[in-house]
Order: C-alpha cells, then sequence, then structure tokens
C-alpha cells in the first residue's frame, strides 16, 4: 500500500487537500480482490469567508473493482470507476446556530460502490446547527 496525503493551507481562510491511495494485494484463494479499488484519490477545497459563509467542494475518484457476479460461482465481474462531484455552502448565523446545504453526487451518475447496490445519483441536503 502506497498513501499520500498534500494538504496546503493558503491561509485561515483557504485550503486545498489532495490524497491519493495505490494497493496492491496478494491472495491465495482469490484471483482479485472483491470490492477493493487499485486506486483512489480525491481532492478537496475549503474556503472560509469571514467565519460567516463557509464553501467546500470535493473530487473523489475510485477505480475499477472487482465483485463476485453471485454467491453460488466464482465468476466476477468488473465494476467501473468512477468520479464523484459534490458541494456545500453553510452560513453561520451565529456561534451556536447555522445552516447549511449540500449538493452530492452532482455529476449524477449511477456509481456502483459495491455489486448490485448503485449510489444515491444527484441529491440535495440541507439543514440546521445549533451547539450548546
Amino acid at each position: 500500500r502506497i498513501r499520500g496525503e498534500l494538504l496546503i493551507q493558503q491561509s485561515d481562510r483557504l485550503s486545498f487537500l489532495l490524497l491519493g491511495r495505490y494497493d496492491q494485494y496478494d491472495l491465495d484463494n482469490l484471483e482479485k480482490p472483491w470490492h477493493k479499488p487499485e486506486i483512489t484519490a480525491s481532492f478537496a477545497t475549503e474556503y472560509n469567508l469571514r467565519n460567516k459563509i463557509l464553501l467546500d467542494a470535493s473530487l473523489n475518484y475510485m477505480g475499477q473493482r472487482f465483485a463476485p457476479a453471485t454467491a453460488l460461482d466464482n465468476e466476477m465481474i468488473t465494476l467501473k470507476g468512477f468520479v464523484d462531484l459534490n458541494m456545500g455552502v453553510e452560513y453561520r448565523y451565529t456561534k451556536l446556530l447555522s445552516g447549511f446545504l449540500r449538493l452530492n453526487n452532482i455529476l449524477g451518475a449511477r456509481n456502483y460502490f459495491w455489486n448490485q447496490y448503485p449510489a444515491i445519483g444527484f441529491n440535495v441536503m440541507a439543514g440546521f446547527t445549533y451547539a450548546l
């Protein structure tokens, strides 16, 4: 396994994060590791505007994976790699109260993390936070 991480803190307001991972498996009983990508990578950025508005975005890549075709045999299928884009904004009304909006899977791709289990397509999540 090789893993790398680079964080660039441009200022108190702006940061960038780059992650990468390469995995190689030595298996005794299987030809390929099931549901384990060889390569994963992520890029994320955050921007803090006067401690009131926080913006973030992330771009994630998961390489191809292999999965059993059925539980009854040893046939494999290939799950293709995919890219996932997410963005969010948070408004801090006070130190105790804030609201947020998240946009997930902006590309709307029908990704499969595991065989027969598709990820949710484009979705929006909104909410409030209150800190005691």
